[in-house]
């Protein structure tokens, strides 16, 4: 991969690739509360499903983990269609990563370990990327920082949308994940941590995100969201 290369350059095939490829770890997260006083349920973010260690976690930012804390549990999308896997949030144990206040710089990084029981459940439709093999990869086959395809994903609030339908007692999440893709990438550190930076030409017309999931997830089945 060149600069010099244009987004519309890159074959199809391999944009769909990739994005199948990043459905398998990017989880949509809502919030979720039948007694809110506002609205029962709500967009927070998006994460990576991880594992380290033997433990299963969702690897966001610390500010949507922050955002959550007046909610009753967390919902994880898992699939297009259908209902949000839904843990208390209370049974999660939180890893934070942060300064205060919030710095454009970061580091805002949290790993929300999720219980045991539902991880079997989790890998019915997605999966866990290991995070120390893919340390392990790195030493053996270093990235070619000029020769990749970088992708930054999310759940993207301003085209995602939650709708309450009074009559059936349902809430309907529609859910719009996308990704950001740039060909030039560099690494740098900044006050003890690294940081890759990765952007686009002027010129390109890759602003255009790539969507990567977008469906209904129900919050109701007999509950009163």
């Amino acid at each position: 991969m060149s600069p010099d290369v244009l987004f519309y350059d890159i074959p199809d095939s391999v944009l769909d690739e990739v994005r199948l490829g990043i459905q398998h770890y990017f989880a949509p997260l809502l919030v979720l509360s039948p007694e809110h006083p506002k609205h029962p349920v709500d967009l927070a973010g998006s994460g990576t499903l991880v594992e380290l260690a033997g433990r299963h976690y969702i690897l966001t930012a610390d500010h949507v983990w922050n955002a959550t804390e007046d909610w009753d549990e967390i919902g994880l999308v898992v699939a297009a269609e259908g209902a949000p896997l839904a843990i208390p949030r209370n049974n999660i144990l939180p890893k934070r990563l942060h300064v205060s206040p919030y710095s454009q710089w970061g580091p805002d990084l949290a790993l929300l370990e999720k219980p045991p029981h539902l991880v079997s459940t989790i890998r019915t439709r997605k999966s866990f990327l290991n995070l120390a093999r893919r340390r392990s990869m790195l030493r053996s086959h270093p990235p070619q920082m000029e020769k990749a395809l970088w992708a930054a994903m999310g759940l993207v609030g301003q085209s995602s949308e939650v709708e309450a339908i009074p009559e059936t007692r349902v809430v309907v999440a529609s859910l719009r994940g996308e990704a950001f893709f740039g060909v030039t990438c560099k690494a740098d550190r900044r006050n003890g941590y690294d940081y890759l930076t990765t952007y686009l030409r002027e010129d390109d017309a890759t602003r255009c995100p790539l969507q990567l999931q977008k469906g209904s997830a129900e919050a109701g089945s007999g509950r009163s969201y």
